[in-house]
């Protein structure tokens, strides 16, 4: 056989190792055994980056004058010889600002074939580099998009849309200026949630009009913030019909959808879409519109309610800014959660709760009546009493009206 066919029948060889595995190592040590030597693959900072694993180290600190001149493009290849070793230098790639360096050492010099053969290999082997480089700052870029997204929640969770307009650096997500939105909460795999996240991402780093955020607090939960409009405008999750199909699509994911809200309501939407998932979860549909009661805030007047609200909350303006935060996230998300999203300990969080609770006073609760002691009338044993007096609902019983945590009901103060 030709020397030209011997040739591409390693090239052939070569693409489908790097079709198989797709790793530096994996090329260096076919190329290693393919021309009987052992090889490195110097990169850009000047260290091995992978080699064979008899490659002898100490060549690489010998030779720092060839790798030098190499690195910065005064040279392309260069033969030496160091003790009874042959060495082979070839540099790969632009000059600027470094080349990596393919190293063979052997006990003979490379054939014409071997050194044709080591050549391909090193371009392939700086093609694998760029694309682990691209592929790292993707990661990085997908993380700080993810981190973007859900600053943008967090803003939007404490109604401060100012804010989270500033967060996103003039790069508006459409989702900032609707008038009301709807919280779909998606639940599937931790695995698939990062696949989603980035397969509806656009190239702004949002989801068309809506937002996917990670929820910090469960690992399997996509938030979704998507505007209540009929067709919103470069809507990739499409008003959250898409997310039904993937429910449709994948027997193990569950979805819950609140009510339209403000935008600057997001917190309750949110809360709403939780119960609803809760629904979801026992539904032959897998998929839960909440429909439960009224909240508190949509039932008050508005004026009157949030005078109310205000008053109750007064006294925590004086406090640090951070307790504020804490507080209005522990509304909504556990406490360990809370941690998590402000880099803080659960300690630090437990702290700054128990400083509203102390500024802010224990819940006064209304005194039953008092009445002029009597004779006391004999009546059923007092388990029936009991069971009789928490169906009536007199005073004295374990009854109590609890506020639900995310938005529910609470009592109104005592006066």
């Amino acid at each position: 056989m030709s020397a030209h066919g011997t040739r591409a029948e390693g090239l052939d060889e070569l693409l489908r190792v790097v079709q198989r595995d797709g790793s530096q190592s994996a090329v260096l040590e076919w190329l290693g055994r393919r021309i009987g030597a052992d090889v490195a693959w110097i990169g850009p900072r000047g260290g091995i980056d992978a080699a064979t694993p008899a490659f002898p180290d100490t060549v690489v600190a010998a030779l720092p004058e060839h790798l030098e001149r190499l690195a910065d493009g005064r040279l392309g290849a260069a033969a030496t010889r160091l003790g009874t070793l042959e060495i082979h230098l070839e540099a790969f790639g632009p000059r600027a600002p470094r080349r990596p360096v393919l190293v063979t050492v052997g006990a003979n010099p490379l054939t014409r074939e071997a050194a044709s053969l080591a050549s391909q290999a090193g371009g392939l082997l700086r093609l694998l580099g760029a694309a682990s480089a691209a592929a790292d700052r993707n990661r990085a870029y997908q993380c700080k998009a993810r981190d973007v997204r859900f600053a943008v929640l967090t803003a939007l969770m404490g109604g401060d849309l100012t804010l989270a307009r500033r967060i996103t650096c003039r790069d508006v997500p459409p989702l900032l200026d609707a008038e009301y939105v709807r919280v779909h909460l998606l639940q599937c795999t931790p695995t698939d949630r990062d696949r989603l996240a980035e397969a509806y991402q656009d190239g702004s780093g949002y989801h068309g009009s809506g937002l996917m955020v990670h929820c910090p607090a469960f690992r399997d939960h996509l938030i979704c913030p998507i505007p209540d409009t009929p067709d919103p405008p470069g809507d990739r999750l499409r008003g959250g019909q898409e997310l039904r199909r993937l429910v449709d699509d994948h027997p193990g994911y569950f979805l819950g959808v609140s009510r339209p809200h403000p935008l600057t309501d997001l917190g309750a939407a949110y809360g709403e879409a939780l119960h609803a998932l809760a629904v979801a979860r026992n539904s032959p549909e897998r998929v839960a519109v909440y429909e439960g009661r009224p909240s508190l805030a949509g039932v008050l007047p508005r004026p009157a309610g949030t005078a109310w609200a205000l008053s109750r909350t007064a006294p925590l303006r004086n406090e640090p800014k951070l307790t504020g935060d804490i507080v209005r996230l522990a509304v909504t998300f556990p406490r360990a959660a809370v941690a998590r999203l402000l880099s803080i300990s659960r300690t630090t969080v437990a702290a700054h709760c128990r400083r509203a609770e102390r500024v802010l006073g224990p819940g006064r609760r209304p005194r039953p009546r008092r009445t002029r002691p009597g004779p006391r009338p004999r009546g059923p044993p007092a388990r029936s009493r009991a069971r009789r007096s928490s169906a009536t609902g007199l005073p004295g019983t374990a009854q109590h009206h609890t506020s639900d945590r995310m938005g529910g009901s609470v009592p109104p103060p005592a006066s």
